[in-house]
């Protein structure tokens, strides 16, 4: 037995001065570290703005979680801003209970969460 193939896809995209990311699949202990490395190298110093779209995730697990926070902390000491967007009623119940509703923005569209952004 091996580790179980990854079922996660993240595109990024850039729409005016927000970097994007659209993921779908699972993030969880198999796919946590790929899904850091994606998000790190596509905003790493240089986006202070960004949206991770989460309403194609059909499992997150406390790995994926916790990356989700370290990311957040990461933009937040560079003076940047995360905003989570969420619509799946299961996955939003997961931040409900672990409380990260609290932490995080979640929002229901990309572009409300872009709306709420402080245009520099």
């Amino acid at each position: 037995m091996g580790i179980p193939p990854t079922s996660l896809v993240v595109k990024q995209e850039k729409q005016e001065s927000v970097l994007v990311f659209v993921v779908t699949g699972e993030i969880d202990v198999y796919s946590a570290s790929d899904f850091r490395r994606i998000v790190d190298e596509g905003s790493w110093g240089r986006q202070k703005q960004v949206i991770i779209h989460l309403s194609d995730v059909n499992f997150i697990d406390s790995t994926g979680l916790g990356v989700l926070v370290s990311i957040l902390r990461r933009l937040s000491s560079q003076g940047g801003s995360l905003k989570l967007v969420i619509t799946d009623k299961h996955l939003l119940h997961v931040f409900e209970v672990t409380a990260l509703n609290q932490l995080f923005d979640i929002n229901p569209t990309v572009e409300k969460a872009k709306s709420g952004f402080v245009v520099c």
